[in-house]
């Protein structure tokens, strides 16, 4: 027989302590509504600026996916989570006693989309991990093809693996606090599912797995960069890396956000699994269990701003968008570094073309010269 569990949607009702009333209401309601708005606008941005390549730039296509992710996530996690921090606050529970549904049936949703945002981010930082450091094995695993099926995969298994908590159990009405509770059936009672799913399968697949190849694939483009930075200082061609360097550079700062702000959950799902759900009331870790959400806000709202800042390339895009980009002309040196390659490739169609392209692939065959880099990215878009 089922019995009604404690349950982390009742904890924080009514709450009366004015020190975590006035903490939820600047956290959890004005700088997560500013947030989500931050997160909305920016990443609507991307999308306008990037839409135009999302068929000619790996990354382009990623980011378009990122943004669009980031996107129902900051939603997710700014519209009904402040609407009951707004309940709560104002004492009419109305809103706030619903929560046991946003806990059973809506944060599925949010959190299949959080997850598949991770691993979006893990993508980006293997593609940029390839192009810039196995430059020619690359090109089979950055097609628009392979990219796209990899996208489908990352929404499929991240929907997949939190489906198993719509099976934990079902809202109930709790004639003793008289409000909604989940009543936790046998499964979610289970040490199967608390101990190994929801702490420890959780922590390796949302956190642990991603952040070690996020931490691999970045430390080898700061030590890529750097090489780069060396040999670009010993080139007599004035031909620079800025764009792809900025691109780099801001998918690093991206990816460094991204695990810092990512820290707070798992933390929360361990005090949570070792103390039992009273630990998030207000007078125990309730400051601390009210700010992942505004981590999770902040983290899709801080992409935006790491490209925007970090990558003149992508300012020139979101600039377009409201014409606000100068027409300069192209001056001759910028291409005196291309003079390798001939005009065939431009002009050329069918079997020549692809004559030609092979062979100017091999002559940057496990290379990452700057030089190499921007040669390899004109034979990709022709």
């Amino acid at each position: 027989m089922d019995n009604i569990s404690f349950n982390s949607t009742n904890t924080t009702l009514g709450i009366d302590e004015k020190e975590c009333k006035d903490y939820l209401l600047v956290v959890g309601i004005i700088i997560n509504s500013v947030l989500t708005v931050v997160a909305v606008l920016g990443n609507t941005l991307v999308v306008l600026g990037m839409w135009k390549e999302r068929n000619k730039s790996a990354m382009s296509f990623l980011l378009i996916q990122l943004s669009v992710s980031n996107t129902v996530v900051a939603l997710g996690f700014g519209t009904w989570p402040t609407l009951v921090s707004l309940s709560e606050y104002s004492g009419n529970m109305d809103i706030a006693r619903a929560k046991p549904f946003m806990d059973m049936y809506y944060f599925i949703i949010v959190n299949s989309f959080f997850l598949t945002t991770t691993y979006i981010i893990v993508l980006m930082s293997v593609v940029r991990y390839l192009s810039v450091c196995k430059a020619l094995d690359s090109l089979k695993w950055t097609s628009q093809s392979s990219l796209r099926r990899a996208i489908v995969i990352i929404y499929f298994a991240s929907f997949l693996f939190n489906m198993a908590r719509f099976f934990r159990g079902k809202v109930v009405w709790d004639d003793n606090s008289e409000t909604y509770a989940i009543q936790y059936n046998q499964f979610g009672e289970s040490v199967w599912f608390k101990i190994f799913y929801w702490t420890f399968l959780y922590c390796m697949v949302v956190f642990v797995i991603p952040t070690v190849i996020m931490i691999f694939t970045t430390a080898k483009l700061i030590y890529s960069l750097r090489k780069i930075k060396a040999k670009k200082a010993k080139m007599t061609s004035p031909m620079t890396s800025q764009p792809r360097s900025g691109m780099t550079i801001s998918l690093i700062a991206m990816v460094i956000t991204f695990i810092i702000l990512n820290f707070a959950n798992p933390f929360r799902r361990l005090i949570i699994s070792i103390q039992g759900r009273e630990s998030i009331a207000c007078g125990n870790g309730y400051y601390y269990m009210e700010i992942v959400t505004t981590s999770h806000i902040l983290n899709s709202s801080a992409n935006f701003v790491c490209y925007i800042l970090l990558s003149k390339p992508f300012r020139k895009k979101i600039f377009a968008v409201f014409n606000l980009t100068k027409n300069n002309p192209v001056r001759p040196d910028s291409i005196v570094s291309l003079h390798n390659m001939p005009s065939s490739v431009a002009f050329s169609s069918g079997p020549k073309k692809h004559r030609v392209f092979s062979r100017m692939m091999s002559r940057v065959q496990n290379t990452s010269t700057p030089d190499t880099i921007q040669m390899r990215e004109i034979l990709e878009s022709t």
